[in-house]
């Protein structure tokens, strides 16, 4: 009895003996397969990264997020936007959708066009308009005076030294009259309450009466396309011709009028005294300008002189022809940016 409990002791060790051996490898023995819980998986560099970022070769289990590497950069992002934003002031390259602007420095703003930048800027003029004929009207009526304001957006071309422009702006003329220096004849029921005589009998139809002018005015919105030329360098950059005195601009354009216009009478019976009457109109316009511009500070200041001939169409004094023809002598002042 006691031979055989020894006997499966023996038998009993030697199995203990082979699990450890299975599980553990002894001085330069042979291992066994290993647990499924020790097994690490295969790993290698990736490219372009250092030894330290590495992926599984291994792909991820189903459902489960693919790791991303945390060292070196990333293949999934361009730093093509980065280099235009670190990059040093004078070294940006000029990127689609921007322009270099002259008050930046070489930092590109702005928007360009199929050629070149697209710039804006803002007008004031007046001065004297003279009356050149037109009809009957225009022969009993002084001069006057016009101001306009304005914007114009430009259009330049590849190489920044002309640029088409379109000109939106509103402008007031005055023109004064001798009053009844000069007589001439409106049609009685055009004025208000003029068609019936002092008494208040009636006038007959198409009876015209005497007057006077006082004064007419005219109030439009003028819309027009143009072509300017520069003629030291690039409109777009300060120029540094004429000694760094300036750029000279000169520019042609062409458009219309559209408004109202208004015409004050005396008439020459009437003791009430100044009739008026009111008229839309509309009209014609070309012109031609000559500008001296300089960068100042954050903007570009231009100042120079203008001349326009424009033609006029009312109906301010029937029966007669109300036409007015008119040439513009005007002062400019404004600002690019």
């Amino acid at each position: 009895m006691t031979a055989k409990r020894n006997l499966l002791a023996v038998a009993c060790a030697g199995v203990l003996c082979g699990v450890a051996t299975a599980q553990t490898p002894l001085f330069g023995g042979r291992t066994s397969t290993p647990s499924p819980l020790s097994t690490r998986p295969t790993v290698a560099p990736l490219a372009g990264n250092s030894s330290d970022s590495i992926l599984p070769l291994i792909p991820p289990a189903s459902g489960a997020l693919a790791p991303v590497p945390t060292q070196g950069p990333s293949p999934l992002f361009s730093t093509a936007a980065t280099d235009v934003l670190t990059a040093p002031q004078g070294g940006v390259p000029t990127v689609p959708g921007a322009a270099y602007s002259p008050w930046c420095g070489a930092n590109p703003v702005g928007g360009v066009g199929g050629n070149g930048p697209i710039t804006y800027e803002g007008y004031f003029r007046t001065g004297p308009s003279f009356n050149i004929g037109g009809g009957e009207l225009s022969a009993i009526l002084d001069h006057g005076w016009m101001t306009a304001a304005g914007g114009r957006t430009l259009f330049f071309n590849e190489t920044n030294d002309a640029a088409w422009v379109l000109d939106l702006g509103i402008s007031f003329t005055r023109n004064f009259g001798p009053r009844l220096g000069r007589i001439t004849q409106v049609e009685a029921r055009s004025l208000k309450g003029g068609g019936v005589e002092g008494g208040g009998d009636p006038l007959p139809e198409g009876a015209t009466i005497p007057v006077g002018v006082r004064a007419i005015r005219r109030t439009s919105l003028n819309f027009g396309v143009g072509r300017d030329w520069w003629m030291y360098g690039p409109g777009t950059v300060e120029a540094n011709g004429g000694g760094g005195f300036g750029n000279w601009r000169g520019g042609v354009d062409i458009g219309g009028r559209w408004g109202t216009s208004s015409i004050d009478l005396e008439p020459l019976f009437d003791t009430d005294g100044v009739r008026r009457r009111q008229s839309v109109y509309h009209g014609v316009y070309v012109g031609s300008s000559l500008n001296w511009e300089k960068q100042f500070g954050g903007v570009i200041l231009q100042a120079g002189i203008r001349g326009e001939w424009g033609y006029d169409w009312t109906n301010l004094l029937p029966p007669q022809t109300s036409d007015l023809q008119n040439l513009n002598v005007l002062l400019t002042f404004g600002l690019r940016y």
